[in-house]
């Protein structure tokens, strides 16, 4: 058993969850889905769509971005450059998007992985100086 209870819920779950989110950027890139705004990825020039991307990985990183998680964010990440890569090929008859085209493109558009948030004994380790107004 580890000290920290919670690690045990990321490990076991983290692999189903980004599979999932990854999986629901996905119909967005097809021609008919739009998101809430109008705003059609699928249809997009490719500045549009990794702006667009670029807030589903930053929102994704918000959340899920705690200590000893980050194999899982990385994962997240190149599930959605997978996803990417295959609607980008899908685009065109005549030409192929090749991988080192879209490598670029994700490494200028999509943010890597990092951890955000601290270990919760740092993050709720409140120090007071002087008088604590809590005594």
């Amino acid at each position: 058993m580890t000290a920290y209870p919670w690690r045990l819920r990321l490990d076991a779950n983290h692999r189903s969850r980004t599979l999932r989110a990854a999986t629901a950027v996905s119909p967005c890139f097809r021609a008919g889905r739009c998101n809430a705004n109008g705003f059609r990825p699928g249809r997009s020039p490719h500045h549009d769509q990794g702006r667009w991307l670029a807030s589903v990985v930053r929102g994704h990183y918000a959340y899920y971005a705690v200590p000893d998680n980050i194999e899982a964010l990385r994962a997240f990440r190149e599930q959605v450059i997978w996803r990417w890569h295959r609607s980008l090929r899908r685009r065109s008859q005549r030409t192929r998007m090749t991988w080192d085209r879209t490598r670029r493109l994700a490494k200028r558009w999509l943010p890597t992985a990092r951890i955000l948030h601290p270990w919760p004994q740092q993050r709720f380790d409140a120090r007071t100086q002087g008088r604590s107004p809590v005594r």
